[in-house]
């Protein structure tokens, strides 16, 4: 099951990953200042398109499984990272999420515009 899911801001979207994603995760994943963050020491294309082929199968909100959603810049579909929800095992009312932005976004991610 991949069904179409969209979260948008007025600058960013959230969407599940397709398979063409792969060179964009793993152009940001690979890096060594990302990967030290990872449960990995290194990330590779294959890890890319592993990742996403075990995602199709991820129904949201099946406890003890992760959904990946990838970041983009809303205007120009620029991906700036992943967002990984984690369905905890035995509580349906709590996840955890893990966030993983591409160096050249990090602290940079447009926020709200305050009015005013």
């Amino acid at each position: 099951m991949n069904a179409t899911f969209e979260l948008l801001s007025p600058r960013l979207r959230l969407r599940r990953l397709q398979r063409d994603d792969a060179a964009a995760i793993f152009q940001y994943r690979s890096l060594p200042e990302v990967a030290r963050f990872q449960s990995r020491e290194s990330f590779t294309a294959d890890d890319a398109a592993t990742l996403i082929a075990a995602q199709e199968g991820i129904a949201p909100n099946t406890p003890g499984t992760w959904l990946q959603l990838l970041l983009t810049l809303k205007d120009q579909k620029t991906v700036v990272g992943d967002c990984g929800i984690h369905f905890l095992p035995g509580d349906d009312r709590q996840v955890e999420l893990g966030i993983t932005l591409s160096p050249e976004y990090q602290g940079r991610v447009p926020r709200p515009r305050t009015s005013g």
